[in-house]
């Protein structure tokens, strides 16, 4: 990863070493900082943080991938792009701007389903 520019935003996404499905997308000053986070599993998100613990008893982690960089004051809506983008492909999102903008869903423990699968 090249040195992080303040003025530029990394879009990347997080992809499920055992299925290559795409899980998360998100946005970033420092890449190499959040990759490390994401690794260690500091998420505010229950999902998120389940999948890397059930990842991390496998002994994997999350593929972290960036897929845009852009003027940082542009990056909320690469994101949004990008999720929506992933949605369209059919990824399941553990976003949950995504997930909640996509789909109709029911929690069913700690994973997101599909309704209508």
């Amino acid at each position: 990863m090249k040195p992080t520019n303040k003025t530029e935003s990394y879009i990347y996404k997080l992809i499920d070493p055992r299925d290559d499905s795409i899980k998360y997308v998100g946005a970033t000053v420092n890449p190499k900082r959040r990759k490390g986070q994401h690794n260690r599993g500091e998420f505010s998100s229950k999902l998120i943080r389940t999948w890397v613990s059930e990842l991390k008893q496998l002994n994997l982690k999350p593929i972290f991938s960036i897929i845009d960089v852009c003027p940082i004051e542009q990056s909320s809506n690469h994101e949004k792009y990008w999720i929506d983008y992933y949605l369209m492909q059919g990824y399941l999102l553990l976003n949950w701007d995504g997930v909640r903008r996509k789909y109709n869903h029911q929690r069913s423990g700690n994973l997101i389903k599909n309704i209508d699968s």
